[in-house]
């Protein structure tokens, strides 16, 4: 249930004047007419300067009630649709986007690139999150269905893959395959797969990849933030932005390729079956945040060494030292040796070219002489 009601960027250079904010403008492009005439706010246009005197910008009237519907549909949807008040990570996620609507308007203008982040990373989250389980929810008409078409697609073959180049023999299969192999209630992992191998010790395993599990969070995580950074502090976007996202989201993939091997790797030198279990959900709970912190400091760190923020402002030309020296009156040069250079008697100094291009001194109105001492044709 993705949905953020925005307040418009002022064209007229005050702040709340319209009805989205500038980070609309940066990364949406929108087009509004007024006076007849298309006003195209492009993704290169500078960000308007924030209100110094710290008040909070004035946001419309519905953007608040926005955020309190969002809030009422989200506890109607589970009281009369899911059947159950238990709250998992999208509601949260629309629970924390309605709350942040609500008090937009009370956000002091000097932390207006705060806010403005958070209003990017919302959106994009739930964009992300939760629209597709929602619309698939919808199309299928079963509010409780999981979203298990990520993890048969492109992270099972692919865990299983990895776990076979590192000499662990292991295979795919939907739960149903595995009935007469271990213990396992197929009504509480769905559709999920299946990924079987066999311990060092000759123990089976099945690891089921389900939703929560598959690491969509932390992908949908990366790419709000990384759009909320590049709406906010660099609004452009070109090669460099772009190949910078592509990087991060293979990064995410891969990173999440890892845990799952990792996680498979401990089951499979674990001593007894006991241990197995155990070793595993330790891996389980701890080598995601691990894994996830890792990469994605380091690039943070690259976005921050080569991607510049952008200030707003065209950067002004750095000022080059001029050289030292007496000038010639007339061209404002330094005399130097290259050039013969001549005093007249009121005491100013000139190039005896620019002096017998002129005639006569500029500052006493004396005729230029020759060094032969007659005087030059005007």
């Amino acid at each position: 249930m993705p949905g953020a009601a925005q307040d418009q960027p002022p064209v007229s250079g005050q702040r709340g004047a319209g009805r989205l904010p500038p980070v609309g403008q940066a990364c949406l492009g929108q087009e509004e007419v007024q006076g007849g005439q298309g006003l195209k706010h492009r993704l290169d246009s500078p960000r308007l300067p924030a209100d110094e005197s710290g008040e909070p910008d004035q946001d419309p009237p519905d953007l608040p009630l926005l955020g309190l519907l969002l809030i009422a549909v989200d506890v109607a949807y589970n009281a009369l649709l899911v059947g159950t008040a238990s709250y998992g990570t999208q509601d949260t996620i629309v629970l924390i986007t309605g709350l942040f609507l609500m008090a937009h308007r009370f956000v002091p203008a000097r932390f207006a690139a705060e806010r403005d982040f958070l209003f990017v990373f919302l959106l994009v989250l739930n964009l992300i999150l939760t629209a597709p389980i929602l619309l698939f929810r919808l199309a299928n008409l079963d509010f409780n269905r999981s979203v298990d078409a990520y993890s048969w697609a492109l992270l099972a073959p692919e865990t299983s893959a990895t776990l076979n180049l590192f000499g662990v023999r292991s295979w795919v299969a939907g739960c149903d395959a595995f009935r007469g192999l271990v213990a396992v209630d197929c009504a509480s992992v769905g559709a999920a797969p299946g990924l079987s191998f066999t311990t060092s010790s000759g123990s089976p395993v099945v690891l089921f990849i389900t939703t929560a599990c598959s690491g969509i969070y932390s992908f949908g995580i990366f790419t709000s933030a990384f759009a909320a950074y590049v709406c906010t502090d660099y609004n452009r976007l070109n090669r460099r932005v772009g190949a910078f996202l592509v990087l991060g989201i293979l990064a995410s993939y891969v990173a999440n390729i890892l845990r799952m091997v990792a996680i498979a790797l401990v089951g499979y030198y674990s001593a007894t079956p006991g241990d197995t279990l155990q070793n595993m959900l330790t891996a389980h709970s701890n080598f995601g945040w691990i894994i996830f912190l890792a990469w994605i400091s380091l690039f943070w760190l690259l976005i921050f060494r080569f991607l510049k923020p952008a200030t707003g402002k065209e950067e002004a030309p750095k000022p080059t030292a001029k050289p030292r020296g007496t000038r010639c009156v007339l061209c404002g040069d330094v005399l130097t040796v290259a050039i013969p250079g001549t005093r007249c008697a009121c005491g100013r100094f000139y190039h005896e070219p620019c002096l017998a291009a002129a005639g006569a001194c500029p500052a006493c109105n004396a005729p230029y002489r020759k060094a032969d001492g007659t005087e030059a044709p005007a």
